[in-house]
């Protein structure tokens, strides 16, 4: 193990010195975790969180990811620029971040040693868990590798939830303020939707975050995909009750609760057991595999009765297939820009077009005026304000909803703003 780990270490120096054939500049990104084993999920969770955050920090060119039996690692080529003041910006970020001290940020400058805190006259490195110099402790060995490990874990698992709230509602929100959306609640209208308007849907996102990140936790926390899903399930139920009492028992974001909440606990599961993006769909391929029993329950709901009548599975079946609009939308707009309403619409247009949505079905009246509506969205010039205004006033007039669609996109935007975490 030990010969592996030191071959690794030097690889990697050869990775960094063929970089410094390209560039007079050199980030070495890689995560500062005791013990042997530097294959943890939250080492790769590290690299991959200040990827990013470097790439908007500094002005950079290529960037490669590696692994290696010494753990994960980022070579950043940066553009020619001021050595020190890069340096003093990467230590400020080791030691302001809540995650920097687990990160290490070396830079290297047309030569293979990096610019270390020495050359700067800057204090060593704290231990994070006593405060003492970070070389005494490992030399002395004055805490254990799990104990270390055990406070790593905790932190940055505190972290991710707290981030994981972040993005969904940003997601949520990016929808919500979306205005001219074809009927659905907006900031200046109630659209089709009567018995809402922004306020309460505002109330109802704050009534269920907390309970999203807990079934975000759920998956960041197990160890099976197995009974996960009846975990996450009452969850959900708990995240309904929630909303319905913020609300008055209006439903908001019933559907929501389901489809992000399979994509929140999936994400989770797929981050903590080193998965790629795209097993995040798989898992929900996984943990729905029963899903579709609710068809051969008696015919109470709408959406059943649309399934005997018409085999329109709505949600269900594209839970059941692990989100496939989800997963279209997401591969082709390569960056849904949140601020871009132009954007945002385009995909909510593909998103109506490509999905089954029975409470869009049930406020048709029929599936022949589903159809007709759909293929009058298709032919809606997007690049047309007005056009868009008078589809948005004809679907509200004929009380039409397309609140299925809206969570699929909420969805696609919070995937999309954690991509980047999952190489």
């Amino acid at each position: 193990m030990i010969d592996h780990i030191l071959n690794a270490r030097e690889h990697r120096m050869f990775d960094v010195k063929k970089a410094l054939d390209q560039s007079p500049l050199v980030l070495l990104i890689k995560a500062n975790i005791p013990g042997d084993n530097k294959n943890l999920w939250v080492s790769k969770y590290l690299v991959l969180y200040f990827q990013k955050l470097m790439k908007h920090t500094c002005e950079n060119e290529d960037t490669f990811y590696y692994e290696s039996m010494d753990g994960p690692y980022v070579i950043m080529h940066l553009s020619d620029d001021d050595p020190e003041i890069i340096k003093r910006c990467l230590m400020h970020i080791e030691e302001t971040h809540p995650l920097g001290r687990f990160i290490d940020l070396d830079l290297f400058h047309q030569k293979e040693h990096s610019i270390s805190r020495g050359n700067m006259n800057a204090p060593l490195r704290t231990c994070f868990l006593c405060k003492e110099p970070a070389i005494e402790c490992m030399r002395h060995h004055r805490h254990s590798t799990s104990e270390m490990i055990q406070y790593i874990e905790s932190h940055v698992k505190d972290y991710i939830l707290s981030d994981m709230r972040k993005q969904m509602d940003i997601a949520i929100m990016s929808e919500l303020d979306l205005e001219d959306k074809f009927g659905l609640v907006t900031k200046t209208s109630s659209g089709s939707h009567q018995d809402m308007d922004y306020a309460l849907m505002t109330k109802a996102k704050d009534a269920i975050l907390d309970d999203l990140v807990e079934i975000f936790k759920l998956g960041l926390e197990s160890d099976s995909l197995i009974d996960l899903f009846i975990q996450a399930k009452e969850k959900g139920i708990q995240a309904e009750t929630h909303m319905l009492a913020a609300t008055h028992n209006i439903n908001c974001y019933k559907g929501l609760i389901t489809v992000l909440g399979f994509a929140s606990v999936s994400s989770g599961y797929a981050l903590s057991h080193n998965q790629s993006f795209d097993d995040i769909f798989e898992n929900i391929k996984d943990l729905s595999k029963n899903i579709l029993n609710d068809f051969e329950k008696p015919s109470h709901t709408f959406g059943i009765k649309a399934y005997k009548e018409y085999q329109f599975m709505g949600i269900r079946g594209e839970i059941s297939q692990g989100l496939p609009t989800v997963k279209h939308i997401l591969r082709d707009y390569d960056r849904l820009d949140i601020h871009d309403s132009k954007t945002l619409r385009k995909a909510l247009k593909d998103i109506i077009l490509l999905s089954d949505d029975s409470v869009f079905l049930k406020r048709s009246g029929s599936l022949n005026n589903y159809e007709t509506i759909k293929q009058n969205l298709s032919t809606l010039d997007m690049d047309n304000l007005d056009e868009i205004k008078k589809f948005t006033e004809s679907m509200i007039q004929k009380n039409i909803s397309f609140g299925g669609s809206a969570d699929l996109l909420i969805t696609v935007i919070y995937l999309q703003n954690i991509k980047h975490l999952f190489h």
